[in-house]
């Protein structure tokens, strides 16, 4: 009798959510309090690529280098078309829709199990779709990181229920989002393998879509981006506390594991507004509910690199709660913790 009741209340907690993204994302694009980096840049570059054209990033660079060579992202190619009928609105609509499917994902994998109390996967929902990053990300503007974000509950689902197909369909959704949630899945697939060790065949698929990810990672970081920069070279790297390239800075974490992890806590660019940013992201991460994944550290592998990405970035508006840069948090301890 308890399911029937749980499943009536997601028809109004699914909603409801969507009316209060809207109303904070919808709303600050008519008032004209949505950035031209992001939100402009994207929807100029859809509005490019619905009438066939490849964007570039002339509206922020004084030189024509193509959009792709600053992210890979094919999202913006994929929701182009969205652009005659939602017109400005396009990806901030699109970025609701993920978020709401995202908690729809939350729900159904926490169904798998009969014996599960119901309304968990309630409860579970619930805090997925109030938690920080979230909303930091809905007030910010839009960016194709956060739809990636809310298909890894879905690949979490189809994985579980052993659908392959569809968590491999799932899988290549995420990476070609950009070319760092290629990074983002390895380790989400490492985890997995620990929770997966028994079972021989989901270790084989999870080694595969390790070396997947990886290899993609590669391939559009050191291969395909350097071919249509005008650098010649991938210029998203900016951790120089690390090195100058991907490369140094794996060799840099391994040679000094200690000095590496101080970063974690510490103003390592000596900004005179970096203090204690990254103590705010520490505590409300905590707040929310971290420190239950000690009981699940294979969900704290899946988060390594979301940290390391945040805290040893050049830039000190990456490290804390705002904008878009805390969102993957937001499937993994959903899932996670509960």
């Amino acid at each position: 009798m308890k399911t029937p009741k749980v499943h009536r209340a997601l028809w109004i907690i699914i909603p409801s959510f969507g009316l209060i993204y809207a109303l904070i994302s919808l709303v600050n694009h008519y008032l004209f309090r949505t950035y031209a980096l992001d939100l402009g840049l994207y929807t100029n570059a859809i509005f490019d690529y619905a009438h066939f054209r490849l964007a570039d990033s002339e509206m922020f660079k004084t030189f024509h280098e193509y959009l792709l060579g600053d992210h890979f992202d094919l999202y913006l190619i994929i929701f182009s078309p969205l652009v005659y009928i939602f017109g400005t609105y396009t990806l901030l609509v699109v970025q609701i829709a993920a978020i709401l499917a995202g908690g729809l994902g939350i729900y159904k994998y926490f169904g798998l199990q009969e014996e599960q109390n119901q309304f968990i996967r309630l409860f579970a929902t619930i805090c997925f779709l109030v938690f920080f990053g979230i909303f930091s990300a809905v007030a910010f503007d839009y960016h194709s990181n956060v739809v990636a974000a809310m298909l890894v509950p879905w690949f979490l689902y189809f994985f579980k229920r052993k659908l392959y197909p569809a968590s491999i369909l799932i899988l290549i959704s995420i990476v070609i989002a950009k070319e760092n949630m290629a990074l983002w899945t390895l380790f989400i697939c490492l985890g997995l393998m620990i929770e997966y060790r028994k079972d021989r065949k989901s270790l084989i698929y999870l080694t595969a879509f390790s070396m997947f990810s990886l290899v993609y990672f590669l391939a559009i970081v050191d291969v395909i981006m350097p071919m249509i920069t005008v650098s010649g070279k991938y210029n998203g790297f900016a951790y120089t506390s690390l090195g100058q390239t991907p490369f140094e800075a794996v060799k840099e974490i391994i040679l000094h594991p200690v000095e590496s992890l101080k970063i974690l806590f510490t103003n390592h660019v000596n900004s005179p507004y970096g203090d204690y940013i990254k103590l705010e992201l520490h505590i409300l991460v905590l707040l929310s509910g971290l420190y239950f994944l000690v009981l699940k550290p294979h969900y704290l592998i899946m988060l390594i690199p979301v940290y390391f990405q945040k805290m040893f970035h050049d830039q000190v508006g990456m490290w804390g709660i705002n904008g878009q840069y805390s969102i993957e948090f937001a499937p993994i301890l959903a899932i996670g913790i509960f």
